[in-house]
């Protein structure tokens, strides 16, 4: 007899070898790749969307990008993708990305730092040179000026 899951797939279904390199990004391929049943049991609950955010990156971010991120076209086209439950109306959003994000606590305690001392190297000194700015541009208003997310959360974060 077949361990069978909620969804009523068996298990040996959607379980990968441990040599397959799967990611988040890849959860559209891997649900295709389900037995028909399986998949249709699937897709009655869960909708997975993959989509892209985009990004322009000024000439002076550009290494730091590199260094964080690997390169740069990885942060200029992101690959995010939703999953939405049917009966719920619950849902996520992934974007591999955002695992490579400086958070270390020694980097939080040194923008700390850098705003209690107001110093020059603050990126939002000069947001159009360190800051990335979203493909449709920046909005402006009297005192302010958009800034792009550099790990984008939805298609659309700011």
């Amino acid at each position: 007899m077949r361990p069978w899951c909620l969804l009523g797939c068996a298990i040996s279904d959607i379980r990968q070898p441990a040599t397959a390199k799967h990611g988040v990004a890849e959860l559209v391929s891997i649900v295709a790749a389900l037995p028909q049943e399986s998949r249709e049991l699937f897709t009655r609950i869960f909708d997975v969307d993959r989509y892209t955010a985009c990004l322009s990156i000024p000439d002076e971010m550009h290494p730091w990008i590199v260094q964080q991120f690997g390169s740069l076209e990885a942060v200029r086209v992101q690959k995010l993708v939703r999953v939405t439950n049917r009966i719920t109306g619950d849902g996520t959003l992934f974007n591999e990305l955002r695992a490579y994000r400086p958070m270390e606590e020694s980097e939080r305690l040194k923008m700390e730092a850098v705003i209690i001392d107001g110093s020059k190297d603050d990126p939002l000194n000069e947001p159009e040179k360190f800051t990335p700015e979203d493909t449709f541009g920046r909005i402006r208003g009297k005192y302010s000026i958009t800034a792009a997310n550099v790990a984008k959360y939805d298609e659309l974060h700011a």
